[in-house]
């Protein structure tokens, strides 16, 4: 297991560095465009949620041809699920505490604008829970910190979830799930739930199951160690799913 750990890393490191040299490129690039030109106002808020949308990629990415040099070197499924469960927390680590840098590096240049809304990880407490830990900076940049930890590592889970269901489907399937994936994943749900017409037959049911999330979540309650606990239950189930698919899934 410790030779998988070692290989997925280094490969995963390589990615992160490429990812994270692009990422101080721009905002290099950005900061020093905002100081010659005057007139040109940018602002920076951290990576937003690109490290999300990377974790996610990375996980759909790495499952088959890691699992798949894992299979052909003897190596079992179990120790590969627990070798690519400690990299993808490693790997989101790094990922958060890039976001972490990034904002900081905005902050000291001063590139982040008082007039907007910051669009980061780590304005997650103050976007949804308002007021929480207020007077306690520290303690508000550790749950962010955490949550932002946790989201990525979910979204890593979701990325090997996506990959494992597509090995195991049938190759004249592949192509269809691959289209309605994302249309119905970034299209139909999210039409489905806001839309008028749906909301209006179904009021109840709907609003139900937004009470039920902003419960669960500690949104309701103003209390963000629940939303951290909720995602990290909801992280431990994914990683059972990932698993069970990964014990019956045939890398072809």
């Amino acid at each position: 297991m410790r030779k998988l750990l070692k290989f997925q890393l280094k490969d995963l490191i390589i990615s992160y560095s490429v990812f994270a040299g692009i990422i101080f490129l721009l905002t290099i690039c950005s900061g020093t465009i905002s100081f010659i030109y005057e007139d040109v106002n940018i602002s920076l808020n951290g990576t937003g949620i690109t490290c999300a949308i990377f974790c996610l990629a990375v996980g759909i990415g790495m499952y088959k041809e890691h699992c798949q040099m894992a299979v052909l070197n003897s190596i079992s499924r179990k120790d590969f699920f627990k070798s690519t469960a400690c990299v993808t927390v490693i790997i989101s680590f790094l990922c958060t505490l890039l976001d972490l840098v990034i904002l900081f590096i905005s902050q000291m240049t001063g590139l982040i604008s008082a007039d907007s809304t910051p669009l980061n990880t780590f304005s997650i407490i103050q976007t949804f829970y308002p007021g929480a830990m207020k007077s306690h900076p520290a303690a508000l940049t550790a749950a962010n910190f955490l949550l932002a930890l946790l989201i990525n590592e979910l979204l890593f889970s979701v990325g090997i979830l996506i990959a494992g269901i597509y090995c195991r489907l049938p190759k004249k399937f592949r192509t269809l799930y691959c289209i309605a994936l994302p249309v119905i994943g970034l299209g139909v749900s999210p039409v489905f739930l806001v839309s008028t017409a749906v909301t209006s037959v179904y009021p109840g049911f709907i609003s139900r199951l937004i009470d039920i999330f902003l419960a669960v979540m500690g949104i309701s309650s103003n209390n963000p160690f629940l939303g951290i606990l909720t995602l990290t239950a909801i992280s431990l189930v994914m990683a059972g799913i990932c698993y069970q698919v990964l014990r019956k899934t045939e890398i072809v």
